[in-house]
């Protein structure tokens, strides 16, 4: 976990660009890294896109499980989606 958390801030406030399914050049522009292991977030907003089109990557870790959660589908104004749908992963392996 405090692997990924290094690798992720490395990465953080940096522009990326990726190649979609339509063959087209997309950049993504990547916030700062958000929380501490074991539970860290990344967003990431698409860069010329209008309303603020984002994702939001979450990494958390409990016992021997890690929750690696992407966003599926992004969205407009993303905040906190894809740390609350880990939380909710975590919490279910605490329950165990």
């Amino acid at each position: 976990m405090q692997n990924s958390a290094e690798k992720w801030k490395n990465c953080a406030n940096q522009t990326i660009s990726t190649t979609n399914r339509a063959g087209e050049t997309v950049k993504w522009a990547l916030a700062s890294l958000n929380g501490e292991p074991p539970s860290i977030t990344l967003n990431e907003t698409q860069v010329g896109a209008s309303n603020n089109w984002g994702c939001q990557r979450a990494l958390s870790a409990v016992s021997n499980v890690v929750v690696d959660v992407n966003v599926n589908g992004c969205g407009y104004h993303i905040a906190n989606e894809g740390r609350q749908l880990a939380d909710k992963m975590v919490a279910k392996v605490k329950g165990r």
